[in-house]
């Protein structure tokens, strides 16, 4: 980046937005007392100074109107014309109220999907045909007549040569024309859309407004005709539909009563939590198809989705707005205050006079075509998905972030530019393109062309280690003659279709390129499975009858060749007297599970001398340990709580989970809460089921006791623990840092692809997310209209288990809808419930940011000058 060493653009003003005018050919400028136009040569075309008193607080740039909001409230609007000469021309208002001083937000919008329809006697069609109208040449019903006529002779006789010809040259005319938009297709999927095609669409201009009083009002441009009007848009109704007269009236009059029993003026009425601090009309989807509102107020962002509607009043919008799932908090600080009251609103007019817009719409960034930025303490990217709606990614790398734009070159095409708040560091970034935007949580598919059955990440090394396999054809039968394996080679004529058996291989893949470290791969012997790969003290990876130990060791790489300073040493390898079927590492020792049998062994003297075993029922299919204390699944006798005490050299059973009618488990990990630890169990029903060593009076200490159990539909197959994102909390004394870091997240995933979590609560926190959790289900539709208490029972069902278990489990997916209701519904639930909504919202946000799966790492960070860097993530460069 090199500084222009004459400023075109006002450099003594702080500067409000920035935007383009006349198809990107001028560049505009908003600051707090001036508006200033930039021609493509690097000529200042006007400077115009705002004749107001008060500053530039806000501003909206959509071709060709620029709006701006000073600090009273009052909306200029500004139009760009071309004679006689380029320049911003002011609109007139006077037949508006937007003169007056009484907005707190507005946001321009261009529409291109054809939603903006007017009500009229003709009908919505009507008014949507003459959208889609174009200038049409005389002769036209000739035209569409010789077109009937050529169609009835290429079905006849085919399509002629010259035919062909023709159309492959205006053809290649027109892909050489400019177009503003050429997607009409999904950019990952690239599936058929019936999207409405920009260019043959005829855009119309609206202003979006939010008033003191609580209105939200459309006016449409350049006329400014009030085409629509919501009153209250401060409740965050769920759907918001158009005034009429009659119920303007009998508002005014609710609100004038109201207003004279507590000898209050009208104004007064609408609450600080209310006043609506931005707004943003944009299309997101597809060619823009889908008009998004966001709104920022009560320190929350909120949005609302068009779709067409009735409407009485002729000549408005026939529209409605329906309200999203998507609310993110933009405060730094928690809700509820010291004093357990409401703190003080963050983001009002009153205390910034200037500030910076929190949504910034952008187009093509990275593999995004349409999406939108979220600023602030805790931001994020907004990314309408086909496949899961609108989805959000949180952009926790640098924390707060001040501004943000997209930025096209080529060191960073389809990139952006963000600037930190807390060193004020302009960094250059972009989104990687072969990573999927549109599913919950970014998503890359890496293609082996094998079966992978085991992935480990060494955490030292930072490559992961994949076990897979591949089929085979073989002519060769194994047979075991006194645990000895012997291999026969049947001869057969090349025409015979030999059977196909899987080749096991372990190779590392580094996170470079993602792709196998060079000469680093380890294949199996032949009829070998591989049925456990862990990391341990050493590297560990066990097949059928042996027991391989590796370890991953730095040397010096190949030339041009980075990825290859990995590589395997292998330390161990022995036949085993039966099948190795699970292994762990527990306080420097190994543990492997061999059939119905537990051993542990120690590595000396570059060998493994057993120290102990354990009999336990069938066969033992999963282990994991934590210091002394394994968890082992028996495929048929649920789960075993094993300890092993070094001093005497001994395995023995804890306590184990006795029921009789338990499914069959599939894997079990430890749920870390500080100085508790509990177990956490999955099993082929579907169930998640949570154990505590509770022994009590009157019951044996060799039962587990269940503590919660959840059916969530899907086979968990393997689980993992890490830490809580704590640096992600706002700074409160209501919140204690160290104990929430001593709470650890289990995350698990399913056979089907899905991700979930499990995580402890503290005692308070629970009992408000559970009384909430009871109330939910009556107060908000659910999914196919399931009854929660039903649909996530414990399978099979246990009448004397179930009413217990479920007790102790709250479901965030359904208490999470509680962020999405209006404020009346949240303030009535929390009124049931004895508690305060913002308490309750503050619960739902701290769990959310506690287990996101973006973390923030400031090491991985490339310097390219002093003030411009370039950050490197798994996902965001």
């Amino acid at each position: 980046m090199i500084e222009i060493e004459q400023p075109i653009f006002i450099v003594d003003e702080q500067t409000i937005t920035a935007g383009e005018l006349a198809d990107g050919a001028i560049a505009v400028q908003v600051t707090t007392q001036s508006i200033c136009l930039v021609g493509g040569d690097a000529e200042q075309l006007q400077c115009l100074e705002v004749e107001s008193n008060f500053p530039v607080m806000a501003a909206s740039i959509v071709d060709p109107y620029v709006s701006i909001l000073t600090e009273n409230g009052k909306v200029v609007i500004y139009q760009l014309v071309t004679q006689p000469t380029v320049q911003l021309k002011e609109l007139d208002l006077s037949t508006t109220q937007l003169g007056i001083g009484n907005v707190t937000a507005m946001s321009v919008y261009k529409d291109l999907s054809g939603l903006m329809i007017r009500e009229s006697g003709g009908g919505r069609k009507k008014r949507r045909e003459e959208r889609f109208k174009r200038d049409q040449p005389k002769g036209s019903e000739k035209e569409v007549k010789d077109e009937e006529d050529d169609l009835e002779d290429i079905l006849l006789y085919g399509e002629s040569k010259n035919k062909k010809r023709e159309d492959d040259h205006s053809a290649s005319i027109f892909s050489r024309k400019r177009r503003r938009v050429m997607v009409t297709a999904s950019v990952m999927g690239g599936e058929e859309s019936d999207a409405i095609d920009p260019n043959t669409m005829m855009p119309t201009h609206w202003i979006v407004v939010a008033k003191r009083d609580g209105k939200m009002a459309i006016y449409e441009l350049p006329n400014m005709t009030l085409v629509y009007q919501v009153h209250r848009f401060g409740l965050m109704s769920s759907v918001l539909c158009d005034t009429t007269a009659a119920d303007e009236e009998k508002e005014r009059k609710e609100m004038n009563a109201s207003a004279k029993s507590v000898n209050e003026d009208l104004d007064t009425t609408v609450k600080m939590e209310e006043i609506v601090v931005e707004l943003t009309l944009t299309g997101m989807g597809i060619n823009q198809c889908r008009p998004v509102l966001f709104a920022v107020l009560d320190d929350t962002l909120i949005a609302y989705e068009i779709f067409p509607a009735h409407n009485e009043n002729d000549g408005h919008l026939a529209i409605r707005f329906r309200r999203l799932p998507l609310t993110l908090p933009i405060r730094s600080t928690p809700f509820v205050g010291v004093d357990g009251k409401r703190s003080t609103v963050e983001c009002t007019n009153d205390e910034t006079v200037i500030r910076g817009s929190f949504v910034i719409p952008f187009e093509r960034v990275g593999p995004v075509m349409h999406g939108a930025f979220i600023r602030g303490p805790y931001p994020s990217i907004v990314v309408l998905s086909s496949i899961n709606g609108f989805t959000v990614h949180p952009i926790s790398i640098d924390g707060s972030i001040r501004s943000f734009t997209p930025f096209n070159n080529e060191n960073a095409p389809s990139g952006f530019l963000y600037v930190t708040e807390e060193h004020e560091i302009m960094r250059v970034a972009s989104l990687q393109s072969d990573f999927n935007y549109e599913m919950s949580i970014p998503l890359k598919k890496v293609s082996i062309e094998k079966t992978v059955h085991f992935v480990r990440f060494c955490m030292q090394s930072g490559v992961y280690v994949v076990v897979s396999s591949r089929p085979v054809r073989s002519n060769r039968i194994c047979t075991l003659t006194n645990e000895e394996k012997q291999l026969e080679t049947l001869p057969r004529p090349d025409s015979f279709v030999c059977p196909s058996i899987d080749e096991y291989s372990v190779d590392l893949y580094s996170d470079e390129d993602w792709k196998a470290v060079p000469n680093t791969g380890i294949t199996m012997e032949e009829m070998e499975v591989v049925t456990g790969c862990e990391e341990v003290l050493l590297r560990s990876e066990s097949t059928i009858g042996r027991l391989i130990l590796i370890e991953l060791i730095e040397v010096v790489p190949e030339l041009g060749q980075p990825t290859t300073k990995h590589k395997m040493k292998i330390l161990y390898d022995k036949e085993q007297k039966g099948p190795l079927t699970s292994l762990c590492s527990s306080d420097g020792f190994l543990i492997t599970g061999m059939g119905q049998k537990i051993f542990i062994w120690q590595y000396k003297d570059n060998d493994l001398q057993g120290i102990a075993f354990l009999d336990l029922h069938y066969y033992i299919h999963s282990v994991s340990a934590i210091r002394s204390l394994t968890l082992a699944c028996d495929v048929f006798a649920s789960l075993s709580l094993v300890r092993f005490q070094e001093k005497f050299k001994a395995l023995s059973v804890a306590s184990r989970d006795t029921r009789r009618d338990a499914p069959p488990p599939l894997t079990s990990a430890f749920i870390v809460d500080n100085e508790h630890l509990g177990f956490v169990l999955s099993d082929e029903e579907g169930n998640v089921s949570i154990f505590n060593y509770l022994p009590r009076e009157g019951v044996s200490g060799d039962e587990l006791t269940l503590r919660g159990a959840v059916n969530i539909g899907s086979a968990v197959n393997a689980m993992i623990r890490v830490k809580g994102h704590t640096f992600s909390l706002p700074p409160s004394p209501l919140i204690d840092k160290e104990e929430v870091a001593g709470q650890q997240t289990t995350i698990w995933a399913s056979l089907d692809g899905s991700i979930g979590y499990v995580r402890a609560l503290g005692e308070k926190q629970f009992r408000r997310l559970h009384c909430l959790q009871q109330s939910m289900a009556t107060v908000v539709p659910q999914t196919c209209g399931l009854n929660p208490k039903g649909a996530r029972s414990l399978r099979p069902a246990r009448p004397c288990v179930v009413g217990e278990s479920t007790k102790n489990v709250v479901d965030v997916d359904i208490v999470g809808q509680f962020m999405h209701l209006s404020v009346n519904d949240k303030q009535e639930l929390a009124r049931k419930l004895g508690g305060n909504r913002y308490q309750m919202m503050d619960d739902l946000i701290m769990l959310q940011r506690l287990t996101t799966p973006f973390y923030r790492n400031t090491e991985n960070v490339r310097k390219i000058c002093d003030d411009v860097e370039i950050t490197v993530e798994p996902y965001f460069n």
